[in-house]
């Protein structure tokens, strides 16, 4: 709504910082903060630093090429080289996204196989996550892979297509990525 009414970017970022104060002001009568009123906050950064650097370190993995992709391009042609590139980027996350659903759903088993030191089980667990996730995530990328120019044309139009080549490697670069992060 603040971006219908002209506030554009800042007020797409403000429309998002009010939707989780929102968020939390309904869900804390609910939950509140523990069962003593109090939680540990030793033991909420333990958890949560060593995961806040993994995603920044993961976001600015998915994001050097990009910038490098517009440090390394001629200054007229930078942004229009830019511009097939993220296009191709967008379709080609689509496996490893979809395998992201995996990684929720192996969090908390693998979680508690480890705390509850059933090895068998955790291997199991990662075994399967990485069969699973290849099923899924290899199948698509050669789909890709292999309609690149395709697939650019049907979501982007005509104007896209040289975007199709970047398209056919992020498909597969994303498969070995989505792999190492599982």
């Amino acid at each position: 709504a603040l971006v219908l009414l002209g506030f554009s970017l800042f007020g797409a970022l403000a429309g998002l910082s009010m939707a989780l104060l929102a968020y939390l002001l309904i869900a804390f009568p609910f939950f509140g903060v523990g069962k003593s009123g109090r939680f540990p906050m030793r033991n909420l950064l333990f958890f949560a630093v060593p995961l806040t650097i993994f995603a920044v370190i993961q976001n600015m993995f998915m994001a050097i090429d990009l910038i490098l992709l517009k440090a390394l391009s001629p200054a007229a042609g930078g942004s229009l080289m830019a511009g097939y590139y993220v296009a191709a980027q967008t379709i080609s996350r689509i496996p490893f996204d979809l395998a992201g659903v995996f990684s929720v759903i192996l969090l908390p088993l693998m979680s508690a196989a480890v705390y509850g030191k059933q090895h068998d089980k955790t291997l199991f667990y990662l075994r399967s996550a990485y069969r699973y996730s290849f099923m899924l995530v290899a199948p698509i990328a050669a789909i890709i892979f292999s309609t690149a120019p395709s697939l650019i044309t049907l979501f982007y139009g005509e104007a896209y297509l040289p975007g199709a080549a970047a398209l056919s490697f992020l498909a597969v670069g994303f498969v070995f990525f989505t792999m190492f992060l599982i």
